[in-house]
């Protein structure tokens, strides 16, 4: 009897004191080292705190519980990183909710051979572009050379037969390698390039490729810059979103294309390991790296050109994000942009 009546008072006794404590006192962490540097999140902050960043405690408002959770302040005096992830099990928001469901798009589901997959990326509309163009260079290149069969007019198949070349080489990793050490026959070449075909064809077709049409080209280059391939890049562009469907978090950045010939819209970037080359905006799915939409910087378009457009990181941003527009996906991009 007398052990329950103690207990009863030494109850009562630490009631007594918790409800003598404030709500500063019984939530703020009783660490070391939080303590020194943890203030309350109703104080305003000085021109003597730290430079970067302090931290505060606030309520959690996704903790039902309504416990403090500490945070950084920005030195925005508005942005809070918090010291703790989020939780895990709570409702997603609306504005993450994803409305098309990743993967492969119909135009590109059943493909499973490589020449189909290259060709939904790499259609008929292009390849006829090319041949087109290059038949065209080629005519007037005869008008002046030999009847030498090396110097003919080029076919769909034999077009696609350079383009599978050019990635062979890029896969082989042969783009700085001269095409008399690709051609080869003693044991140091590629036997695969000797196979579809000879050393001066191929030199030769590489010369005469041509992705518009030459006469109209000085026309046009008064309007747009990027005459010469828009045509083409924008298909392609075209393509690569038609045949999938991104995740839920992408990712924007710049890429300098390795370039020395001449170009009006070619950038020098000496932090870039080519240095000179063509600049590149694109919109990349973070998880499988799949290109959603590609931009060419090409500098100032002349004025009162269709083409005009702003160059301002926002409106590239912009621009880049319309093809997953609304559809719930998360952008994540440097500083730059």
């Amino acid at each position: 009897m007398n052990n329950n009546l103690r207990d009863d008072s030494i109850a009562a006794a630490l009631l007594e004191e918790n409800e003598s404590l404030s709500d500063d006192e019984i939530f703020l962490p009783s660490s070391d080292d939080e303590s020194d540097h943890i203030s309350e999140a109703s104080e305003v902050p000085s021109d003597t705190d730290v430079e970067d960043a302090e931290i505060n405690i606030e309520p959690h408002s996704d903790d039902t519980t309504s416990t403090l959770q500490p945070f950084y302040l920005g030195k925005d005096g508005r942005t809070k990183w918090y010291k703790s992830p989020p939780r895990t099990n709570v409702r997603t928001r609306a504005e993450n909710l994803i409305t098309h469901l990743p993967g492969c798009k119909y135009a590109a589901r059943h493909k499973k051979t490589h020449q189909e997959c290259f060709e939904t990326f790499f259609t008929d509309e292009i390849v006829d572009i090319v041949l087109k163009n290059t038949n065209q260079k080629i005519s007037l290149r005869m008008e002046n050379s030999t009847s030498n069969s090396t110097y003919g007019e080029t076919d769909k198949a034999e077009i696609k037969a350079v383009f599978g070349l050019l990635f062979l080489a890029g896969l082989f990793r042969s783009g700085r390698q001269s095409l008399i050490d690709l051609w080869s026959n003693d044991g140091t070449g590629i036997e695969v390039f000797r196979n579809t075909m000879t050393r001066q064809r191929f030199s030769f077709l590489i010369n005469s490729l041509r992705f518009d049409d030459s006469s109209t080209r000085t026309a046009r280059v008064a309007d747009d810059r990027l005459a010469p391939i828009r045509d083409i890049f924008e298909i392609f562009v075209k393509n690569c979103q038609n045949a999938y469907t991104p995740y839920e978090y992408l990712t924007i950045d710049e890429e300098l294309v390795a370039f020395r010939g001449r170009c009006s819209f070619r950038q020098y970037i000496p932090s870039k390991p080519a240095k000179y080359g063509l600049k590149i905006y694109a919109l990349v799915d973070a998880k499988t790296f799949y290109t959603m939409n590609l931009e060419i910087y090409c500098g100032k378009q002349p004025d009162n050109s269709p083409y005009t457009v702003s160059n301002k990181p926002f409106d590239v941003v912009d621009r880049l994000v319309r093809c997953v527009s609304g559809s719930g996906r998360n952008i994540t991009m440097d500083n730059f942009l």
